[in-house]
């Protein structure tokens, strides 16, 4: 059998597919005032609390690739270091120019941490990472951003 829903209103008692979303009718007597209120800044808080929005650490750098000799080389190569960044510091990451050149790359990696001190750490633990392997790490510049800010 499948899970019963048990919300007012729903029709679908027997829903097969495990993560399929469906709408539930619910009176709105039922939902309470939230005690939500808007700071200077206009952003949420709960309990007149400051909240904290993290830090995102950007890097953006180029890397030469001498030993490429076409495209497909040059891709093998991003795809080797997208997946060893993202494995060692968690970073979302993208090819952002020179798509059509055989031996150089641009790409922009992000990662969202807590502190501001965490997230420079990720990007020296990137940084150190690149350096020390056999393409050469050309144009790099990085930046820290914040909403609070």
């Amino acid at each position: 059998g499948g899970r019963r829903c048990a919300g007012q209103g729903c029709d679908r008692s027997n829903e097969r597919k495990p993560f399929q979303h469906h709408q539930l009718t619910v009176p709105a007597a039922s939902f309470e005032p939230c005690s939500t209120t808007h700071n200077p800044n206009g952003r949420l808080d709960r309990f007149n609390t400051r909240v904290s929005t993290g830090f995102v650490g950007i890097y953006s750098f180029e890397l030469l690739f001498p030993e490429s000799h076409s495209l497909k080389e040059k891709r093998m190569h991003i795809r080797s270091v997208k997946a060893q960044l993202t494995n060692r510091i968690g970073c979302s990451i993208a090819e952002v120019d020179h798509h059509d050149v055989w031996q150089r790359a641009r790409l922009t990696l992000a990662c969202v941490a807590r502190e501001a001190g965490e997230a420079e750490r990720l990007i020296d633990t990137a940084e150190r990472w690149l350096d020390a392997q056999e393409f050469e790490l050309l144009v790099h510049e990085r930046d820290l951003v914040s909403l609070d800010d």
